[in-house]
């Protein structure tokens, strides 16, 4: 039997940290969304509309480089202080490839490195 592949993720809008445990091994990755301050400012530039579409295939973008992250591992803690954790949620149930995946959000402050690796720890009782 393969051992569980867990997976914490902190998120943002902006970034998500992904922590994934299989075994006793921590492995630590990055991901980071394009749609940055400037990128908003360059594309209002263009007008409001061409600034949402752009938010939103770099958001698409963003959302998809996790669900390969999420694709990896069993059971996935997706957590942060903002509302991005929902809606990446939300994206993944319409998406048949995350069947039976065991996800869960939950909403938490800002943490240091430290503190989120023993927040998933800690939520998936690994010590």
């Amino acid at each position: 039997m393969k051992p569980t592949i867990y997976l914490g993720l902190w998120m943002d809008h902006s970034s998500a940290h992904c922590m994934q445990i299989n075994g006793l091994k921590l492995t630590k990755s990055s991901i980071h969304s394009e749609f940055t301050h400037q990128q908003r400012h360059a594309s209002l530039q263009h007008g409001e509309k061409t600034m949402h579409n752009k938010e939103q295939q770099l958001t698409a973008k963003y959302f998809k480089e996790i669900g390969d992250e999420i694709l990896k591992a069993d059971r996935i803690l997706l957590f942060g202080p903002t509302d991005a954790k929902q809606e990446l949620w939300n994206t993944l149930k319409e998406d048949h490839h995350f069947d039976g995946k065991k996800i869960v959000a939950e909403t938490c402050v800002n943490f240091t490195e430290n503190q989120q690796i023993a927040f998933v720890k800690n939520y998936f009782e690994l010590g």
